[in-house]
């Protein structure tokens, strides 16, 4: 069973370089998870995206960030993953860098899916080693790997 309790295209990761900034990073999921369309309108779900992200950050502390958004241009429910060793400031809770982003891509309504999938997400990346493996990935292969094993 895929650790976040959803398979994740590979073509929906992305291993980020050092500098990177954060509406870059979510920029980059955007464009992934458009590219593997899943994302009907992605400058509308861009620009909602950021909006959501300026009205307080998604970085919930200890390297992750689990930015989100449900809207009507999510054509079905996916998970976008960045990996970034370096680690970017993302305006996280205790105010330590971000290494790990999980873009949650749903279909307006879909709240009860969401919520579920966040509590797996939630509960997987809490597992350190998991965590310390994610860093380790020195390619979206072994990222896709570690996600869908």
């Amino acid at each position: 069973m895929a650790v976040f309790g959803i398979d994740v295209h590979e073509g929906h990761i992305r291993l980020l370089p050092q500098g990177i900034n954060k509406e870059q990073a979510l920029s980059e999921l955007v464009d992934a998870m458009a590219a593997n369309p899943v994302i009907s309108d992605p400058a509308t779900f861009r620009e909602k995206l950021l909006a959501r992200e300026a009205q307080g950050s998604t970085g919930i502390g200890g390297g992750i960030a689990i930015p989100h958004l449900r809207h009507e241009s999510v054509v079905q429910p996916a998970l976008g993953v960045a990996v970034v060793p370096d680690g970017l400031d993302f305006g996280a809770s205790d105010g330590q860098p971000v290494h790990i982003i999980v873009l949650f891509a749903i279909p307006a309504g879909q709240d009860k899916l969401y919520l579920n999938l966040l509590a797996q997400v939630m509960l997987a990346l809490r597992n350190k080693t998991l965590y310390d493996q994610f860093l380790t990935c020195t390619t979206v292969s072994q990222i896709a790997e570690l996600l869908n094993r």
